[in-house]
């Protein structure tokens, strides 16, 4: 004989098991997402940045050291190159510098190229070449081109000869004067 039993529809035996777990997973699951997200905010209330930045000034200068020479030229002689001063750029620029250099005789009147001259009667004046280490300067309507970079200049600065070189043996100057000239270097950032 067979014995049957009969168990309401809605219950199961196994079901309440498996609602537990289920209930159980998602208090888990719940407790988990309450303490990542607990634990993001007291880190993220542990932790800060900022973003800090600067900037350097850009440095330019030039120095122009005449050398003892310079205010003793013979000019009754003909003069290969001789230094008559060093020319010291400092330049932080990243894209370099130019310097060009102004005749005061030229820029004055005096004569159409740089010239040592006299401010006596008579303007005589005796006409020189420049040099930028062993490199001729041109010059242009009173004034050339001296140096041009495509960089800053080294730590401690830039350091140029300046040389001039002139034939006073064939001028003819008159005797007992002086003869000068003034040259202006200009720096400028490329």
């Amino acid at each position: 004989m067979a014995l049957f039993a009969l168990h309401p529809l809605n219950y199961t035996p196994h079901v309440e098991d498996w609602r537990t777990r289920i209930n159980r997973a998602e208090a888990v699951g719940s407790l988990a997402a309450l303490l990542l997200v607990a634990g993001t905010a007291v880190l993220a209330a542990n932790v800060a940045s900022i973003t800090i930045s600067g900037h350097v000034a850009l440095t330019m200068s030039i120095a122009v050291t005449p050398t003892p020479v310079a205010s003793q030229l013979d000019l009754s002689i003909n003069q290969p190159p001789i230094t008559v001063a060093a020319a010291t750029v400092v330049s932080n620029n990243v894209n370099g510098y130019t310097v060009t250099v102004a005749s005061g005789n030229v820029l004055g009147g005096r004569c159409s190229t740089p010239c040592l001259a006299t401010s006596s009667s008579g303007g005589a004046s005796l006409p020189f070449a420049l040099f930028r280490d062993s490199a001729p300067v041109t010059f242009a309507t009173g004034s050339g081109t001296f140096v041009t970079t495509a960089s800053r200049s080294q730590a401690g600065g830039d350091t140029y000869v300046v040389r001039v070189s002139y034939d006073g043996s064939s001028a003819n100057l008159p005797s007992n004067n002086s003869y000068n000239e003034v040259l202006t270097f200009t720096l400028a950032v490329n």
